[in-house]
């Protein structure tokens, strides 16, 4: 319901203008003042409501956000500003990532798909879980090649602001695999 109300704009003000018109309709044909009253009220209703859409951001859509300004960092190669969205408590895979990136000449880092934020709201600071495909294509030592990933981003908020704490990437079907097929992935990767 709060993606509804503070995610989707158009399909809000889609909403509301079809419940409008047909208010609108059921005024025109009997004249009925109630109607009309409802049909003004609901107007107001769906500017207000698509207004507030608008204006509020949910963590769910900065956190969309940083990943995208992430990416686009990275592809602009500015190895100073990846590094500085790293949370000084990350794992030490995300560690060796950041310390490869100035080796690392990106030419595409494209999000593709977004397939879940996992958020553990119980847990203090809030840390979500953030499941997508990407693309990068790059150049490291010579070898050049795009590489396509499932990759697994944990996030946490930091003195007011998400930084990156983990770091996990598969094969990009993995997403699409069965409990099975993930487990024996995991098992043959290790």
């Amino acid at each position: 319901m709060v993606e509804f109300l503070f995610e989707s704009p158009f399909y809000l003000g889609g909403l509301g203008l079809v419940v409008t018109i047909l208010t609108a309709y059921g005024w025109l044909q009997t004249g009925n003042t109630i109607a009309l009253r409802s049909t003004v009220g609901l107007a107001m209703a769906t500017v207000a409501f698509v207004a507030l859409n608008i204006f509020v951001v949910t963590d769910r859509e900065a956190i969309r956000t940083f990943l995208l300004d992430t990416a686009s960092e990275l592809q602009r190669n500015e190895a100073t500003k990846v590094s500085a969205r790293i949370h000084p408590e990350a794992t030490q895979m995300v560690l060796d990532l950041e310390a490869q990136l100035p080796t690392i000449h990106f030419k595409t880092v494209r999000i593709k798909t977004f397939h879940a934020f996992d958020f553990t709201p119980a847990r203090n600071p809030t840390s979500v879980s953030v499941r997508m495909n990407a693309v990068v294509e790059g150049e490291r030592l010579g070898q050049q090649g795009t590489v396509p990933r499932w990759v697994r981003v944990t996030l946490e908020k930091y003195q007011g602001q998400w930084k990156i704490v983990d770091y996990d990437h598969r094969e990009p079907h993995y997403e699409m695999l069965n409990e099975e097929g993930r487990s024996r992935l995991d098992t043959y990767r290790r």
